[in-house]
C-alpha cells in the first residue's frame, strides 16, 4: 500500500520541515518508496531543448525583436 503524499512535495522534505521542496536544504530522493501522488519514469537520455532562435539568422532574430517590441508597445 502507498502512503498519501502531500500535493506540493513536502512529504519529501526532511530539512528543515514543514518548506516546500524548492527551497529546502536536504530532501529524500530515496526511490525505493513511491507514495500516491508520483509516478516513477525510467529515462536513458535526456536531451536539452532548443530555442526556437538558436537556428535563427541575426536579421530575423532582428525581425523577431521587432515584433516583440512591437506586440510590447499594445
Amino acid at each position: 500500500m502507498q502512503k498519501h503524499g502531500n500535493k506540493y512535495g513536502t512529504h519529501r522534505v526532511i530539512e528543515p520541515v514543514g518548506v516546500l521542496p524548492q527551497p529546502a536544504n536536504k530532501l529524500n530522493n530515496n526511490m525505493d518508496e513511491i507514495w500516491d501522488n508520483e509516478i516513477l519514469i525510467d529515462v536513458q537520455t535526456l536531451t536539452p531543448l532548443r530555442s526556437p532562435t538558436s537556428t535563427t539568422t541575426p536579421s530575423s532574430r532582428l525581425v523577431l525583436a521587432q515584433a516583440k517590441r512591437r506586440s510590447w508597445k499594445r
